[in-house]
Parts: C-alpha cells; sequence; structure tokens
C-alpha cells in the first residue's frame, strides 16, 4: 500500500488495540475495541457487534487518559506544524537538529522546522515568561538567557547555523551583521521567527501520548510493536500501541466555542474581576460542573452578556449542555438564554437551578452571524449566570 494511503489505514489486531472510544461527529459516542481504521472508514467493535463508520463522521480515538510529562527536568521543542514535543536533549548540528524524546524516540529535523525551544518546561513560571515574550511585537529571532542572578532575559537578534558537534550556534546581536558563535549551553531558549511556512503536507489528525507530547500526524504506517507517526514537517516518530493516548480527527469537523474569538461581546455591569465571561472555567475559576458531571470545555456566561461569533456559514449544528453551576453561587430564579442566528431567534429559553442541566441541539446550517445572549429579569443581578458545557459548533 502507497506510504499516501497509510494515512489512517493502519490495522490494529486485538493484541495491540487496547479497549477504546469512539466520538462520532452526531454525538453519539461507543465503547468497545477498534479493529481497523482505513482511509475511508473506521470498523469499531461495541456490544459484540461491529459497526462500520466513514472517517469524515469521526471525530476521535481516545484509548486511555492523556498523560503528562514524568520528567523532573525537560524542553519544550515546537515545530512550525504545531507539534509539541518534551524532549530530554535537543542538539542543532549545522541546518539540522536531533530531538531525544523523554521517552526516548530520537526525531532528526531541519533546524528551520522549529519554532521555538524552551529549557525547563517543567516550571510554570517559565512558560509563562515566554508566552510573555512571544507575544510581544518582533521582527527579529528571540534568544533567552539566565543573568548573573539567574533571571531570564531576551535578546533580539539572528539565529544561523549550528556547528557541526552541536556546541554552538551562530547569533547576530541585534541583526548588526556582525554573527558570533553562541555555546548553546549558555541558552535558556530561543524563538525563531518564521514566517509564511509551506507545509509539505497536511494535518490530518492530532495524537497525544501518555506523557503529554502533541504530534500533528499526516502519515500513519505500522511498525514493529506499535506505529510510525509522521508529521507535515517530515518528523518521524514511533510509539508503541499503549503509550498512545488519542487520536483526534475534529480538524475541520467540529469547533467548541471557547476556542474561538467572538467577533463581539457586550457584558454590562463588569466590576473589576467581576462579570467577565470564561472560557473552560467556571465564573469562579474552578471546573465546570453541572449535575455532579465535569465538562473541560464550554462557557461560563453571566447575566447580560452577549458574544457574537462569525461562524461565515462553514457549521450545520450547535450544541451544548446548559445549566446552572453547580459550584457558583447566585439566585434561585430563572435566567434566561436567547440565541440567534443572523438576527433571527433560534431558541429562547429559562434555565433554573432546580431543573438541572438541559442538552440544546440547534440547526445553524448557512448561519454567518451566531450569537449568545445571557439574560436576568432584574435590572442588575450578579448572581445569575450559566455554563454552556461543551458548547460547539459542528459540520
Amino acid at each position: 500500500m502507497p506510504i499516501r494511503r497509510t494515512l489512517l489505514a493502519f490495522l490494529l489486531c486485538a493484541a495491540l488495540a487496547p479497549a477504546a472510544e469512539l466520538r462520532l461527529l452526531d454525538g453519539t459516542t461507543l465503547n468497545g475495541d477498534l479493529v481497523s481504521v482505513s482511509d475511508k472508514e473506521v470498523v469499531f467493535k461495541a456490544d459484540g457487534k461491529e459497526v462500520t463508520k466513514p472517517v469524515d463522521q469521526v471525530l476521535q480515538l481516545e484509548f486511555r487518559p492523556a498523560g503528562k510529562v514524568t520528567a523532573n527536568n525537560y524542553l519544550a521543542v515546537e515545530l512550525i506544524d504545531g507539534s509539541v514535543l518534551a524532549c530530554g536533549q535537543f542538539t542543532p548540528k549545522e541546518k539540522n537538529a536531533l530531538l531525544t524524546l523523554v521517552t526516548g524516540q530520537e526525531v532528526r529535523v531541519p533546524l528551520e522546522s522549529v519554532a521555538s525551544v524552551y529549557k525547563d518546561a517543567q516550571d510554570p513560571k517559565v512558560i509563562a515568561w515566554w508566552k510573555e515574550q512571544v507575544g510581544k511585537k518582533r521582527n527579529s529571532d528571540l534568544l533567552g538567557v539566565r543573568n548573573k542572578e539567574g533571571v531570564l532575559e531576551a535578546l533580539n537578534g539572528t539565529f544561523g547555523d549550528a556547528d557541526a558537534e552541536g556546541k554552538t550556534i551562530k547569533f547576530d546581536l541585534d541583526s548588526a551583521g556582525s554573527p558570533r558563535d553562541l555555546k548553546l549551553e549558555k541558552v535558556a531558549g530561543v524563538v525563531f521567527l518564521r514566517k509564511g511556512e509551506v507545509l509539505a503536507k497536511e494535518t490530518k489528525c492530532k495524537l497525544v501520548d501518555t506523557q503529554g507530547n502533541l504530534l500533528m500526524v499526516a502519515e500513519v504506517k505500522a511498525v514493529a510493536n506499535g506505529f510510525r507517526f509522521t508529521t507535515p514537517v517530515g518528523a518521524a516518530v514511533d510509539f508503541t500501541a499503549d503509550s498512545v493516548a488519542k487520536l483526534d480527527y475534529s480538524k475541520g469537523k467540529l469547533s467548541y466555542l471557547s476556542d474561538l474569538e467572538p467577533a463581539a461581546v457586550a457584558e454590562k455591569f463588569v466590576l473589576r474581576d467581576f462579570g467577565h465571561y470564561r472560557k473552560d472555567k467556571n465564573l469562579d475559576g474552578g471546573q465546570i460542573r453541572l449535575k455532579n458531571q465535569v465538562y473541560t470545555k464550554g462557557l461560563s456566561v453571566p447575566a447580560t452578556t452577549e458574544l457574537e461569533y462569525n461562524v461565515a456559514g462553514e457549521y450545520r449544528e450547535f450544541r451544548a449542555t446548559v445549566g446552572i453551576d453547580d459550584q457558583v453561587g447566585g439566585s434561585e430564579a430563572a435566567t434566561t438564554l436567547r440565541i440567534e442566528g443572523d438576527g433571527k431567534e433560534l431558541l429562547s429559553v429559562a434555565v433554573a437551578r432546580k431543573d438541572g442541566p438541559r442538552p440544546v441541539t440547534l440547526n445553524i446550517k448557512d448561519v454567518q452571524k451566531l450569537k449568545i445572549i445571557v439574560t436576568s429579569d432584574n435590572f442588575i443581578d450578579l448572581g445569575k449566570h450559566l455554563d454552556l458545557a461543551d458548547a460547539k459548533v459542528s459540520k
């Protein structure tokens, strides 16, 4: 079978395919065993029966919960295709780079396909510092170093090739035209300025493993004891079957509203940090929880809030579970949820805590602008709010 057809076309025998959960675009969830996956369909065995589903109806195959990096110290290496790998070593040599994952796999990639490298990635403060630096406007590469006091500092400049031994890399401070050899052992991190990269292949799914690695996947094929996943920039990584946590096929099929930026936000009666809507958290900053069920995705919306999303007629359906959060206090009286599509009312419902959560499914075919409106009967009532758990639009 040609490699291009091995994408989503690998067979998992019973010995390599543990019990799995198959999530479909229509909201159905099946629990059982994955029999096979081809470029056209997924064959899944549930309740003793095999069912066949077209790949374009599949959202996710989950084998086990995604894990976190267990190494005490590691580097986070991001590729330009969006893959993020936890590495024990990163060794650039001339125009290439050798990555050694904390799980032992070695990956060789062109240096130009690396977007960033952060040392001490196990430290949330370090990652927060880098996010702040990357968020600033810049026209050059970024070098991170630690001063004599051990404090991180950012320097602008331009990186060149590394030496053949992987000990130094060219760096032109302030891009002044005087590149010098920089010892890699002194580097705390780098961010390369990458513009307009053209990826060789399309991302077809995302892989998350038991160590928290995120891999954008362009090709998959079976190898001894597992699978070889190749990213759009050509990085090939072998994983054993028991190290794969999930394969996510939802790209282009489904979008959570909490992953989208509203085109317009109207919030009334916002007092300092109170009154703002939240993404993937309840209004107290905890997990979204409805009737003792925890949701990792969703919106928490105070009364007197309007959120408008440009969905551009690309989606067919809106779904959410709507209710009053278990952990957030407030009035027992009902709060009203109204949803509009291009100014036309699609839903208007009063939601009270005593009623419990309710599923909402709406046809939004051809809708350009989707508006979420949460209101209260009172002129002002900061206790009124709603959770839109798992709020998403799908094709």
